[in-house]
């Protein structure tokens, strides 16, 4: 069991509640100071049309707002469906000072009854009523398949704008396909977001962390096609909102370089694992540049950052994201 390689300072407690024991779908929502969020995500969930039964697995991580209090009116009104986890601060597991979600992540999984698990994360919703319906039945009539996937629509928060059926917009018509591990950190992650993701209960039941400070997401995707095949569907169910400030996009240039370099970690870490290509390895050679780049950028270093950049050229790594990295380099 998951729960069993976790350090568990204090006790989770679960609301009372009188969910039915054999639930076909598990549903975890991971949530922490969403409270503009996570009424919607909620509703979301309740109004999925489906013929078998759910349950909806909230796993609140000590808010400092009020998402606590709104989980709890939800968990009082709909105590039939919904299952609510109250976890403490004195559990989370710590990533250079900072607490961060593996320990809720990995839990609320730990607990779902159900014979499959879908994701959804606090501050995203489903748009499709008919989403877990139409990934339940993808896996009955296709065995071989373990988890299923879908596009998703871009909302960035503060401009108010949406980029619906994101992957099937962007460049190309994506059609329905295997999710491969051949280029996946460049190439095959960008259709997956995890609100989408629909599994198996049997494949994350044996899910094995191999870095608990970065990546929960990625990892279970890398983890699922070892036990079996994946399938993008390419419709659009879900809305990924993205916010301005977050780990991986913050104003603050230590906190982004510092998840940067947990992504390369794990990059190290998950190429080894997974027996992942050549592709995979020129793919993290290229970020570490990046973030040298970034590194010398920020010091003032010139001379090493024009010789990290000739570097980045001579091994043909140029693309838009790499020149318009070396371009505000030379800015700062």
């Amino acid at each position: 069991m998951i729960i069993e390689k976790l350090t568990i300072n204090k006790p989770v407690i679960e609301y009372k509640n009188s969910v039915p024991l054999n639930p076909k779908v598990s549903i975890v929502i991971m949530t922490y100071n969403h409270e503009n969020y996570i009424a919607q995500c909620i509703e979301s969930i309740i109004s999925q049309a489906t013929n078998f039964d759910i349950e909806i697995m909230i796993g609140e991580d000590d808010s400092t707002d009020n998402t606590r209090n709104i989980c709890i009116d939800y968990a009082n009104k709909y105590p039939n469906i919904l299952r609510l986890f109250l976890h403490n601060k004195e559990n989370k597991i710590i990533d250079n000072g900072s607490p961060n979600g593996m320990f809720n992540q990995l839990y609320t999984v730990d607990m779902c009854r159900g014979e499959y698990i879908a994701f959804c994360e606090g501050d995203d919703f489903w748009h499709n009523t008919k989403k877990l319906q139409l990934q339940h039945d993808f896996l009955i009539e296709n065995p071989e398949f373990k988890t299923v996937t879908t596009d998703f629509t871009k909302l960035y928060v503060d401009q108010g704008t949406k980029k619906s059926a994101f992957n099937m917009n962007v460049k190309k018509q994506l059609e329905n396909k295997t999710v491969e591990l051949d280029n996946f950190f460049e190439h095959q992650i960008k259709i997956l977001r995890t609100s989408t993701y629909f599994f198996k209960s049997e494949v994350l039941k044996s899910f094995d962390p191999l870095n608990m400070v970065s990546a929960g997401d990625i990892q279970m995707i890398l983890h699922a096609r070892d036990h079996g095949k994946i399938m993008y569907l390419a419709v659009d169910t879900a809305t990924y909102r993205i916010m301005t400030e977050s780990a991986s996009k913050s104003k603050d240039f230590s906190k982004r370089q510092h998840f940067f370099l947990n992504y390369i970690k794990f990059m190290e870490v998950a190429i080894e694992h997974y027996n992942l290509d050549n592709k995979e390895r020129s793919y993290l050679k290229k970020q570490k540049m990046m973030y040298g780049i970034r590194e010398a950028s920020e010091s003032k270093k010139v001379i090493k950052t024009i010789l990290l950049s000739i570097e980045i050229v001579l091994n043909g790594y140029l693309s838009k994201n790499t020149l318009r990295n070396i371009k505000h380099s030379f800015r700062k």
